[in-house]
């Protein structure tokens, strides 16, 4: 068709063909949008696992270390949201110190660690907040308990976020665990 030289504007197939474009570029962008979120989402909750892995993994490396001084205040003890134990802790300029620790599950759903050298004042943190579920078992005399004195084979550990995000740590402690009993320097 021939336009007049006095009419302007566009035709129907260039209007057409413009929206075409413009929903191409529109829906890759929203792809793009979308892939990009569901990428940050993957790395918050790879980092709340990351969180639960570490803590696991120090309170499994404290748990190695254990000692046995004679004492019930030292003893491992386990119920069901609290986890006590003396270990040897490397303190101040490489020495090694007999340390009391407790992790304790809080109202608030804040994991409580506390560390109190000997002699020296206890130290409180919050090690990880948000914390929907924090178990402690131990495996004694053939069995998985959740609560018990003494010390056991292996303690099982288990870690779960409001965020449904869960994690397992079993810890083996062999029979012929070594009771220190001395300063050692590392």
């Amino acid at each position: 068709m021939k336009r007049g030289s006095n009419q302007s504007g566009f035709t129907l197939v260039e209007i057409l063909l413009g929206g075409m474009i413009a929903v191409v570029i529109l829906s890759a962008l929203l792809l793009l949008m979308h892939s990009v979120i569901s990428v940050r989402e993957f790395q918050e909750e790879g980092a709340g696992t990351e969180a639960l892995r570490d803590i696991q993994e120090g309170m499994a490396g404290q748990i190695r270390h254990l000692a046995a001084v004679g004492s019930n205040e030292c003893e491992l003890v386990t119920t069901a949201d609290t986890l006590s134990f003396c270990a040897f802790d490397v303190g101040f300029q490489g020495w090694e110190t007999l340390t009391a620790f407790r992790y304790t599950l809080l109202d608030d759903g804040s994991l409580e660690q506390v560390a109190q050298p000997r002699g020296s004042t206890a130290t409180t943190n919050v090690v990880l907040a948000g914390v929907a579920d924090f178990t402690v078992r131990s495996f004694r005399k053939g069995a998985w308990q959740e609560t018990g004195d003494g010390p056991p084979e292996m303690v099982q550990i288990q870690l779960a976020l409001d965020t449904e995000e869960r994690v397992t740590k079993t810890v083996f402690i062999p029979a012929s665990i070594e009771v220190r009993s001395r300063l050692e320097r590392r």
